[in-house]
């Protein structure tokens, strides 16, 4: 998979160049008009407004960093389960994915601001 070097001001001209589908476009440009910082706080809100996480991770996270979120969201994907199994209707099952796509989100950000936080390997001499 391929790294893409994340902004840390993201827009949704940036969204539409990484290849975002024009609803997932939409739904930035309504909860951020003007862009908004790439932090775990704008991405849980972009999670809980309906945003999708999935082709944003396919873009921008190597192999390893994608094993670490499948890991790290297995307990949300768990708790997914229960509250659908607990309560199946259709409602319940909305909200529960917007929950789902707002914690998934948040560990995509922590994942790759740890990538910009990294200090860079030395060059050899």
């Amino acid at each position: 998979m391929p790294t893409v070097k994340v902004p840390r001001f993201i827009t949704a001209d940036w969204l539409r160049s990484l290849g975002a589908c024009s609803t997932q476009v939409q739904r930035f440009r309504r909860l951020f008009p003007d862009g908004c910082r790439f932090n775990q706080k704008n991405a849980a809100r972009a999670g809980a407004a309906g945003m999708t996480i999935w082709w944003f991770r396919l873009k921008v996270m190597s192999d390893s960093e994608e094993a670490r979120f499948l890991a790290a969201c297995r307990p949300s994907d768990r708790r997914h389960d229960e509250r659908v199994e607990a309560n199946p209707s259709q409602r319940s099952f909305r909200r529960s994915i917007r929950i789902m796509h707002s914690e998934q989100a948040v560990e995509v950000a922590r994942i790759i601001n740890a990538r910009a936080r990294r200090p860079k390997a030395a060059k050899a001499a």
